[in-house]
């Protein structure tokens, strides 16, 4: 079954159709699947179509691969011309490299929108990663020590509030 769209349907509504129509049916061997097609009433750019389908992408992404959805929806691509360029550590690039998930999201666009979307998953640099994972450490040990100080009147440097700690009297 193919729908024609000019208004992008999240794909839990897909899969309601389909359970509705295999219901309807009632054959148990029929197997129902929309192909949705869309046809937008305004032309979007790939970075726009990508923010706003990207929902609708993971919700995809995660019935195929769960771990791959959920490393993903963090990150926030770099989007040049058409392509869509993911940042992963070591660990998740050779996962979803492994896993195709880059095809996977490439032929979504070109059969839905008709959009040749390339993506590409590029590894970050280790002392790139090493020198984020310092700073966030690093400021995560600097809030356990605000957390912990009083200053004057219970306001530490930057107006953050600051609650009395047992372990200073």
């Amino acid at each position: 079954m193919q729908l024609q769209l000019d208004e992008i349907v999240h794909p839990q509504k897909i899969e309601q159709l389909e359970s509705k129509v295999h219901e309807f049916i009632g054959e148990e061997s029929l197997v129902v699947h929309v192909k949705e097609r869309y046809e937008l009433t305004h032309k979007l750019e790939a970075d726009q179509l990508y923010a706003f389908y990207r929902p609708c992408l993971m919700h995809l992404i995660k019935k195929e691969s769960p771990f791959g959805a959920a490393k993903l929806n963090g990150l926030e691509p770099k989007i040049e011309d058409n392509m869509v360029i993911f940042e992963l550590d070591e660990f998740d690039y050779d996962y979803i490299s492994r896993y195709t998930i880059d095809d996977f999201i490439s032929m979504a666009f070109k059969t839905r929108f008709d959009m040749n979307l390339k993506v590409r998953f590029d590894k970050k640099d280790k002392e790139h990663t090493v020198f984020e994972e310092f700073k966030q450490k690093q400021k995560k040990d600097l809030n356990k020590l605000a957390d912990t100080l009083v200053v004057g009147g219970g306001t530490a440097i930057g107006g953050n509030k600051l609650r009395k700690s047992k372990r200073l009297r």
